[in-house]
């Protein structure tokens, strides 16, 4: 019984091992990007609905996997600011959505003063801004350059995905509130 345990324990570990070691391809990483974002961000509210550190932390890894992928494939690209600037819309995403679920929805239901509502306006003009920023993003990416390789293509495609759906998760959080403030 011991050595089938161990044995097992070998073949999980191999498993594991070969997982962590296969590259990403640009069709992993595009169904990555849709699976991670129904995780983390499909709620039905994402202001009155906490995301877990697990959901968050699985987003940040699949952006770290589409980091390499695109530094492996146009080292020294423009791309890769582009991912940074992604990695760093989705922190002050979450961040917001953190702070405002502890600070003002988390405590059940809530009549908007004045001072909240102008509180939560604040932070969702900061969003705002940085949805342009994206909304840019994938402007830059749909344009194609004449001399593209294939490699530069995917992961052009790929970079293209993750503004697209961040761009859309950005619109649900601002849907959501409107649909707070009519409750009200």
């Amino acid at each position: 019984m011991n050595k089938l345990i161990i044995s097992l324990s070998l073949l999980l570990a191999g498993f594991n091992s070969l997982a962590h070691t296969a590259a990403p391809t640009a069709n992993s990483l595009s169904r990555a990007i849709t699976d991670e974002c129904n995780l983390t961000f499909g709620k039905d509210n994402l202001l009155l609905q906490r995301i877990n550190k697990e959901e968050s932390d699985k987003w940040f890894d699949m952006i770290d996997d589409i980091r390499t992928f695109v530094e492996n494939s146009v080292p020294s690209s423009y791309l890769n600011k582009k991912v940074e600037d992604l990695w760093q819309a989705s922190a002050d995403l979450l961040n917001t959505l953190k702070e405002l679920y502890g600070t003002t929805f988390s405590k059940g239901p809530l009549q908007l003063t004045k001072d909240i509502k102008d509180a939560v306006e604040r932070k969702l003009a900061v969003l705002r801004e940085t949805q342009k920023n994206i909304k840019e993003i994938v402007t830059d990416s749909k344009k194609v350059p004449s001399s593209e390789k294939p490699d530069h293509k995917m992961a052009r495609e790929v970079v293209n995905k993750l503004a697209l759906f961040l761009d859309s998760i950005y619109g649900k959080v601002f849907i959501d509130w409107v649909k707070i403030n009519k409750k009200q």
